[in-house]
């Protein structure tokens, strides 16, 4: 991880943010590094049913981080469904697949920004600048 005194933080928006991703540890460790650079509550979830959930006991979130393979209701389920109830939310595509191959889980549905794992702190943050309209737009 970089030394923080050489990143600069991120302009902290309004809402907050939700982590969808079945891999504890991903879970975990994103939300420690968000935490560190931004002053919102982040909310994380261990599949796309349970992200359905917390999003909709959790109206102020404006940004979700969605891995596309996971159990019970996948990635490109789960953000199917985020479009029919909040289009406007911001999501970022988080996986370990490429992203030509993410576009194909997703067919002809637009594959909103993509963030290929393992990801280090600076790419991170800048997607994560991109979404909240604090940067230009970013795919990595």
């Amino acid at each position: 991880m970089n030394d923080q005194s050489n990143v600069l933080p991120i302009k902290t928006p309004q809402g907050a943010i939700l982590i969808i991703d079945d891999n504890f540890a991903i879970r975990k460790v994103l939300s420690d590094i968000l935490s560190l650079f931004l002053e919102m509550p982040i909310y994380t979830a261990a599949n796309g049913h349970e992200g359905l959930q917390v999003f909709q006991e959790q109206q102020h979130i404006t940004l979700i981080f969605l891995d596309v393979e996971m159990p019970v209701m996948n990635g490109q389920q789960t953000y199917e469904k985020l479009q029919q109830i909040a289009p406007q939310v911001g999501v970022i595509i988080s996986s370990s697949l490429s992203q030509a191959e993410a576009r194909a889980r997703f067919g002809k549905q637009e594959l909103p920004t993509f963030l290929r794992k393992p990801y280090d702190v600076d790419t991170l943050l800048n997607v994560t600048r991109a979404a909240f309209g604090t940067a230009k737009s970013y795919e990595a």
